[in-house]
């Protein structure tokens, strides 16, 4: 777990911790912290459903697989489809969020997922206000609105290419659920689907 979560964060990150001998750096990127938080929260999540459902499986195989997907590195233990039926699915879930920028991750990428709540939160204001001029910023870095649009590309390419792949798949395969984990499977480069 401890391996999967250190390649999965940025490795610039990293330089520079490493460079300037301060793990400081750690604690200010706002997407390790965002990731981080991402993690706890699946985790807690997944302990729910176990706690809730009485099943016998391992806390620790659980958290090994919140890991796993979210870093997408493509192990399990056991029979991760067998957690309660919420589980399977956040673990896919996560497999396309991916890890940091920069890193061995695959999937979408928190800082992408950051600066598109940052614009929505930014679109909402402007509905409120509409002279106002609202600037999306991170890490008190203005954020230049070409790589937002960028973005918004990026994401409009993946859903367009996830809904025809999933097409494709569905002439051949009779399950939907198997299709649809296959495609995001491939797409986010995790490895393990469901069905």
């Amino acid at each position: 777990i401890v391996f999967m979560l250190i390649s999965s964060i940025s490795f610039p990150l990293h330089f520079v911790a490493i460079r300037r001998r301060k793990l400081l750096h750690y604690f200010q990127d706002s997407e390790l912290k965002a990731f981080l938080s991402i993690i706890l929260v699946s985790c807690l999540l997944v302990f729910l459903s176990l706690f809730f459902s009485n099943e016998a499986h391992s806390y620790l195989a659980a958290a090994f697989h919140v890991v796993s997907f979210s870093t997408t590195t493509g192990l399990v233990v056991g029979d991760y489809y067998l957690l309660p039926a919420m589980s399977p699915f956040l673990l896919l879930l996560l497999g396309i969020v991916g890890g940091c920028a920069g890193s061995t991750t695959g999937g979408i990428k928190v800082i992408r997922l950051i600066l598109l709540q940052k614009q929505g939160l930014r679109e909402i204001k402007r509905l409120i206000h509409p002279q106002g001029k609202f600037m999306i910023q991170f890490q008190h870095q203005p954020v230049p609105t070409k790589i937002i649009e960028a973005i918004w590309g990026f994401l409009a390419v993946y859903v367009g290419l996830f809904a025809l792949f999933l097409l494709l798949i569905l002439l051949v395969e009779d399950d939907f659920v198997t299709a649809y984990t296959v495609v995001i499977a491939c797409f986010s480069n995790i490895g393990p689907a469901l069905g």
